[in-house]
């Protein structure tokens, strides 16, 4: 499967994916050696990586993410290649180095936890 954000799908999945899953936790000093840890939920989960777009059309392709990335101001769904999907933004996008057939990126996309609850 392949990785896609909103309409635009990754014709060549990231070479690098790594999905972060935090909670807040919040210590509590109750004396000087005790503490209480609070829970206060789940974090937005953060999908960053990088890849790679290969061919005569590479840098034409990177150009399209750009694009996107610009003119997105709103949360779309996220599908990552092993099926885990939800509603993000696309929070940074790196052009890490090109040739005549290839872009080499960085890119970062962040969970709205408001919108849609969790998908997956």
């Amino acid at each position: 499967m392949l990785m896609q954000f909103g309409e635009f799908i990754f014709k060549e999945n990231p070479a690098k994916l790594h999905l972060k899953r935090n909670r807040k936790l919040t210590l509590i000093n109750i004396s000087e050696t005790v503490e209480l840890v609070q829970n206060r939920g789940r974090m937005a989960r953060v999908a960053e990586g990088e890849g790679v777009f290969l061919g005569q059309n590479a840098l034409e392709e990177f150009k399209k993410l750009t694009t996107m990335f610009d003119s997105n101001e709103e949360a779309k769904m996220l599908v990552l290649p092993h099926k885990e999907m939800f509603w993000a933004y696309f929070s940074k996008l790196l052009l890490v180095g090109s040739g005549m057939d290839w872009a080499k990126y960085t890119f970062e996309f962040v969970e709205d936890c408001l919108k849609g609850g969790d998908l997956q």
